[in-house]
């Protein structure tokens, strides 16, 4: 059974290659992410998670302070 998820490749970095169309991307399109990333930046979605998403700034700052100290 094929999933209509994103399946990424080369995760040697934030910079991947999309495995499969997905609406958003194209098989062997280059994308690059955030380490950090909602659903919605690798596929398209109408899926909810507004709240969640606007705080991504927020938790990617504190993991980064984390990591810093």
């Amino acid at each position: 059974m094929k999933s209509g998820r994103p399946h990424w490749t080369g995760w040697s970095g934030p910079r991947s290659s999309a495995a499969a169309d997905n609406g958003k991307y194209t098989k062997g399109q280059k994308v690059t992410l955030n380490r950090i990333s909602g659903y919605r930046d690798g596929y398209p979605t109408e899926r909810p998670g507004n709240n969640l998403y606007a705080g991504l700034p927020a938790i990617r700052a504190l993991a980064s302070a984390a990591q810093a100290s």
